[in-house]
């Protein structure tokens, strides 16, 4: 529509500053003589909109010219591009939204934040169910995906999506189970098949509220480890713990205090150390350690596979 259109070309220039109608015409798909019939009808609404000719020249606003933005205080627009910078990081769109809002408030700042979660492994599949629990979640649909758990149990799962959770290293849906009749947090990575149901199954009501990711014992907490840490995987020390968590010993060496919950998760964790981790206490993990580590020489020893 052209009222669209004349508002996103006032934004633009107020970002860009100048631009030639060629410009213009290619980034809103029109001709130069639909532009200069825009330049009026701007002019002819009172916004001071100028051609300078020549080399270097084009279409412009007057330079203190802004758009009425009363609605909004200083703290409350430096906010508002922020969280619309933030989506930007990390590829969540709002990139229109950005260019028309700075040049509504006159900020023509560079973005603050740049972030890229790529990983090793198959991050267009990752970013994939991203997007996919993210329409479910706006458009409130159930979605059904098949869900292999820390211990390597497959289960088909029907979740009802309330939030997408980031930490550490990874993504989380936080959902209502209809199997578990409970709020789970759902690994993206460990989810496969997943797609929304479209057979029009309604919300569920009287549902807690959804818990916080870290505050309950199941997603955090667990017993209190014990580590000596070998110096030379000190970097991976100062990766993964709190500075109030470690300790660093004479020799170099460290000793982590840290409570994890004890799974499958966790014995995995401590033997990608290799020889550099020794668990003090407690002393059942440090024995199931010491365990799993002899499985794994034995099978490695065994030099058949």
């Amino acid at each position: 529509m052209a009222a669209d259109r004349l508002f996103a070309m006032t934004c633009l220039l107020l970002q860009r500053g100048q631009m030639t109608a060629g410009e213009l015409a290619r980034h809103f798909e029109v001709s130069e003589r639909t532009i200069y019939r825009d330049i009026d009808a701007l002019s002819a609404a009172g916004v001071p909109v100028y051609a300078q000719k020549g080399r270097g020249g084009g279409l412009g606003l007057l330079e203190d010219y802004v758009l009425a933005r009363t609605y909004l205080d200083t703290e409350e627009r430096e906010a508002l591009l922020t969280a619309l910078e933030s989506l930007q990081a990390v590829g969540q769109g709002g990139d229109s939204a950005l260019v028309k809002l700075r040049g509504l408030f006159g900020r023509h700042r560079e973005s603050w934040l740049e972030i890229e979660f790529s990983g090793w492994g198959d991050t267009a599949g990752l970013q994939q169910r991203f997007e996919r629990v993210k329409t479910a979640i706006l458009r409130r649909q159930w979605v059904l995906f098949t869900y292999y758990s820390a211990k390597g149990i497959e289960s088909e799962r029907t979740v009802w999506p309330g939030k997408l959770c980031f930490r550490g290293q990874d993504w989380y849906l936080c959902g209502w189970c209809a199997q578990r009749a409970d709020w789970r947090y759902f690994k993206l990575r460990r989810m496969q098949q997943l797609q929304l149901d479209d057979r029009g199954r309604p919300a569920p009501t009287g549902l807690p509220p959804a818990p916080v990711l870290g505050a309950d014992h199941r997603y955090g907490g667990g017993p209190e480890l014990v580590l000596h840490i070998a110096a030379e995987r000190g970097y991976r020390v100062l990766d993964e713990f709190a500075p109030e968590q470690v300790r660093r010993l004479p020799d170099g060496s460290f000793e982590v205090h840290v409570h994890m919950p004890e799974d499958e998760w966790l014995y995995g964790y401590l033997l990608s150390y290799g020889g550099g981790v020794w668990v003090k206490e407690p002393a059942h993990i440090a024995r199931e350690l010491a365990r799993r580590a002899a499985v794994v020489a034995a099978e490695l020893a065994r030099g058949d596979r």
